[in-house]
């Protein structure tokens, strides 16, 4: 059995960091290494998301992932808290590995776009574990992607796709070894799925 690392002394600075403590952040959720893991660790979240989504996300949380019982509470924030962690997110936490500007959103070929959603729904059978079609779908294992292409930076879906653990050691989420072509499709495919946070947490 492999000895788990031993929990950092990691703090937030400033004055969104004890917005961070105030609101429990650490209680669900991990940063370098430090506090819980019933949620999403953040040590990456401002190379992996967009910044749009994230300020609809803390107005309006939703649930990202169907099956889990424990959901993110809605702490009616201030608009200038919101940016305030918004702006703190997306410059602290970065990845040196996702450059979140390298690849647009938007304005893949159409050809590129139906590669994509070929391997979604056959070679690699992503809908198995996640949902985009809410009518067809039954995947709950994974976070719906519904409004993945409004979510999610394009770079961080793209190496995602080549390599998760990479991104996040022990996720669930298996290495497929993609092509980068496949990887570049499944990417295309996957931003065309809009939708903000506030509009998904009306369904």
């Amino acid at each position: 059995t492999v000895a788990a690392p031993p929990e950092s002394k990691y703090e937030p600075a400033g004055h969104a960091g004890q917005l961070m403590h105030d609101l429990a952040c650490f209680s669900c959720h991990r940063i370098n290494g430090h506090g819980g893991d019933m949620a999403p660790d953040l040590s990456w979240e401002g190379s992996s998301v967009q910044r749009k989504w994230l300020q609809d996300f803390f107005k309006n949380p939703n649930t990202l992932r169907p099956a889990l019982i424990r959901r993110m509470p809605k702490f009616n924030l201030s608009d200038s808290e919101i940016n305030e962690l918004t702006d703190y997110i997306m410059t602290v936490y970065q990845s040196p590995d996702v450059d979140r500007d390298a690849m647009p959103l938007s304005g893949y070929p159409a050809v590129q776009v139906e590669q994509g959603k070929q391997l979604f729904y056959s070679k690699y059978a992503c809908q198995s574990c996640h949902i985009i079609d809410t009518k067809t779908d039954k995947g709950y294992i994974g976070p719906t992607l519904t409004q993945v292409g409004s979510r999610l930076s394009a770079t961080w879906i793209y190496k995602w796709l080549k390599n998760p653990q990479s991104l996040r050691p022990g996720t669930v989420e298996p290495n497929r070894n993609m092509s980068d072509e496949e990887a570049r499709a499944l990417t295309a495919y996957l931003l065309t799925f809009k939708g903000s946070a506030k509009q998904e947490a009306k369904k």
